[in-house]
Formats: structure tokens, C-alpha cells, sequence
């Protein structure tokens, strides 16, 4: 197992890995390009549940694996050939929210090879529901048959019952605070994602906001994106940094999260599965590079604002009333998940000891 090209310990795989080591089923070892994870596993688990994917002895683990699960593709065993005898499960690494591969408009000969040369020895896929199945077909070129709609294993974590963190231990040092709005948008590879693009945007008047509010405003860029958030955070103590590296995995922002503000990440579908508010800043929806596998206005169920005022309005009012546009939050609940029961690591794990055979 491994993840995010290799450099990760996170996602789907993460969480069966755990899993598959606490029940004592199978053997699971974590592969990583990054010296630093492998060490952080082996301190976890043990020397022998983690090795770096090109030492003598990650090659040996891959060389001899039944299965072999990933969360990108084969960019997380970077110049390593996967065995053909071995099963490879595309665990993936969140919900359709975008278009792209197959999907574009007639896509080149050379894209086509390329999404043959990264998909075709992808035995399964996981996937939340015959409507997430679709479309991952569609953008990957895989037949029906090769989707696990068992749900994903990190939504378990999600829907889980352990008592959600606090405030106080996701930012420390900042004012005490009752309320946490997840600022999390979506990366553009051809222009530089913008936080609060309004025009009467009024940085002030935001701090003011989030005071009488006592609330906090996390600001997570999407891992690829590298935004200057600087004016922001600088606005109000109440306004912080909650990207990928002091972060890694969203799960405990959304188990605490009052609304999650966003444009066309998945953040806020995962956000469903506990009936989190979200709130749509679709600023440049017409020009959007990456395209939509859906309509738009009827898969985001919450308002769309086109200036701070609206924003500031929207935020209060999901803060003020949670359950606020639950019935449409439940229609689009429905679409993207078949299982919202908190069982997908368990169904997953199921599956993969009926294939491989055995317990241990």
C-alpha cells in the first residue's frame, strides 16, 4: 500500500492498513519514496509493516505482493513495475468533481495512451455509488464490472463516532473559539486560485465577523496550489492556515466543521455525509479549465455568493441554523453515496480476504 505518488501516509489506504494490522488479517506493508514516512510507520508498527518503495527490500514486498492498493495511480510507485500476478485496486482519492482524461472534448491520440498506460493494469476501483461509478468510467476509461462500490474507507472516520477534536487541538494558539468555517476551493492549473475574490471584499469587516461570531476560518489550498493567503491570516488571529502539511488528511476539519466553504472541490460531499452546510463561491464558473461531470446548480445544494456581503451572510446563516437546506443536502447525499453507514473499511477488507484467501 501507499499514497500521494509516494510521498503520503493518508487516504483510503491508510485507513485499511490500520485496520488490516489491528485486526491481524493479511500483511500489509507501506511503501513510500520519503525516508521520513517509512520511519514514522516503522515507529507506528514495526520494521517490517513500512520500507522505502526502491530499498532491496520494498522491491522484494512489491515483487511478492498479492495486492497492491493505491490512491493516484502508478505515480505512487514512481519507475517500480507492478507485478502482474498482483491485483491492483485503485483506491482513488476523493469524488468527482471535475472532468478531464476521457472526458475532455475529443481528447488527443496521446492522451488516450496515456490514460491506457496509467489505467489498464488497474484491476478495481473503489467507488461510492453507481453515479460516482459512471462517471470515473467515463473520465478512465474502465468498464462497469471493475468498480467496488463498497464506499471509501477514510469516510468511515467521517461518520465515525470518537468524539470530534477541538478547536484548541486543531489550532493551537488561536483565540477560543465556539465555530470553524473550512475554507478549502479547488486548484486551477492555469490560473492562481483566488480566496475571497469580491470586489467590495473588506478584510476588516471580516475580522469583525469571525469575532462576534467566535469562530474560526481555516484556509486550506489545495495541496497543488501554493496561494499567498498572507493578507488574510494577517486580517485576524481568528483566521488560519489548515493546509496539506499541517493537516494531511480533512477528515478531523470536517468532523468539526459548523460549514465548509468551497467552489468545485469535493470537500463539501464528503462534508454531506454529516449534513455539514456549505456555502459556493463559484467566481469563475464560465471559465472554469477543468469542467464539471455534472450540473452545477443541481448538485450544490447551498447558495452561491458573488460578493462579500452574500458571503458574509451565507457563512452567518449556516452558522446560525445547521439544519438550513437539509432536504437538498440529503437529494445530492443520496446521488453520491450508496453507503453512508461508516462500513466501507469493513466491507472493503471483506472483499480483499475473500480474493486473497486466508486471515494472516
Amino acid at each position: 500500500m501507499t499514497a500521494f505518488h509516494g510521498r503520503g501516509y493518508r487516504g483510503n489506504t491508510r485507513v485499511v492498513f490500520e485496520e488490516l494490522i489491528a485486526q491481524r488479517k493479511l500483511d500489509p506493508i507501506w511503501l513510500s519514496t520519503e525516508r521520513k514516512v517509512v520511519e514514522d510507520v516503522q515507529g507506528r508498527f514495526g520494521v517490517e509493516r513500512a520500507a522505502l518503495a526502491q530499498s532491496w527490500r520494498g522491491v522484494q514486498a512489491l515483487a511478492r505482493a498479492q495486492a497492491v492498493l493505491l490512491t493516484h495511480g502508478i505515480t505512487d510507485l514512481p519507475w517500480l513495475h507492478l507485478p502482474w500476478r498482483a491485483l491492483v485496486i485503485q483506491t482513488w482519492h476523493g469524488l468527482p468533481t471535475k472532468t478531464g482524461e476521457l472526458m475532455d472534448p475529443s481528447p488527443s491520440l496521446w492522451t488516450r495512451l496515456r490514460i491506457w498506460q496509467q489505467w489498464h493494469r488497474v484491476d478495481h476501483m473503489l467507488s461510492t455509488s453507481g453515479f460516482v461509478s459512471e462517471i470515473y468510467g467515463k473520465r478512465f476509461g474502465l468498464p462497469k464490472q471493475r468498480f467496488l462500490e463498497l464506499g471509501y474507507p477514510l469516510h468511515d472516520e467521517i461518520v465515525g463516532k470518537d468524539a470530534a477534536w477541538s478547536l484548541e487541538r486543531l489550532f493551537p494558539g488561536a483565540p477560543a473559539a465556539e465555530r470553524l468555517i473550512v475554507y478549502a476551493p479547488t486548484f486551477r492549473r492555469r490560473a492562481t486560485t483566488r480566496f475571497l475574490p469580491f470586489p467590495d471584499s473588506d478584510l476588516g469587516e471580516l475580522a469583525r465577523f469571525l469575532e462576534r461570531e467566535r469562530a474560526i476560518l481555516c484556509l486550506r489550498p489545495h495541496p497543488n496550489d501554493r496561494v499567498d493567503l498572507a493578507p488574510i491570516l494577517g486580517a485576524s488571529p481568528r483566521a488560519v492556515l489548515g493546509d496539506d502539511r499541517l493537516i494531511q488528511d480533512p477528515v478531523a476539519l470536517l468532523r468539526r466543521a459548523d460549514a465548509v466553504v468551497t467552489d468545485y472541490s469535493g470537500i463539501f460531499l464528503e462534508g454531506l455525509l454529516i449534513d455539514v452546510p456549505a456555502v459556493f463561491v463559484p467566481y469563475d464558473l464560465e471559465e472554469y479549465e477543468r469542467g464539471l461531470p455534472w450540473d452545477y446548480i443541481s448538485y450544490t445544494p447551498g447558495p452561491k455568493v458573488s460578493t462579500f456581503r452574500e458571503f458574509l451572510q451565507a457563512c452567518g446563516a449556516a452558522l446560525a441554523d445547521r439544519t438550513t437546506g437539509a432536504g437538498e443536502r440529503q437529494r445530492v447525499r443520496e446521488a453520491f453515496f450508496a453507503h453512508a453507514d461508516g462500513g466501507a473499511t469493513g466491507r472493503v477488507i471483506d472483499w480483499l480476504v475473500q480474493r486473497l484467501g486466508g486471515t494472516g
